[in-house]
């Protein structure tokens, strides 16, 4: 029953992260001329938006998970849906599609938090050995 609540409570969050990361890609719009500066503002909005994911999957919607499947695959749903509303705003305004690549950063700190907590299981197992 709890794995039903956590499924509902996901399709609940979803819209929150994708409405975010498609209103962060109207950055562009702002000026032509400095698109280059908006182009890291928007990364770091979506880098500071993949933090936020983290903290909400760690703590609200799969706590004490250890099937890490679940969040890697909402992370990747939410890229995905979040592209193809960036795709059809782009083509409807005529806008930059390379501008969309800023996409990529949001899953910088889901990395970055994984390959922290694998290294620490390689350090709890070599003072194991030792």
């Amino acid at each position: 029953m709890k794995n039903n609540k956590s499924l509902g409570n996901t399709f609940l969050y979803m819209p929150v992260p994708i409405s975010l990361l498609s209103a962060t890609s109207l950055l562009q719009l702002m000026d032509v001329s400095k698109a280059d500066l908006y182009y890291y503002f928007a990364v770091l909005l979506a880098i500071i938006l993949g933090f936020l994911h983290i903290i909400v999957i760690d703590k609200f919607l799969y706590p004490r998970s250890t099937d890490q499947i679940a969040s890697v695959w909402l992370s990747i749903l939410i890229m995905f849906f979040s592209a193809v509303i960036i795709i059809i705003i782009y083509y409807y305004a005529g806008l930059n599609i390379q501008f969309m690549t800023f996409i990529i950063s949001f899953i910088i700190p889901y990395i970055c938090l994984h390959a922290y907590r694998y290294f620490l299981q390689i350090l709890s197992t070599s003072k194991r050995n030792i």
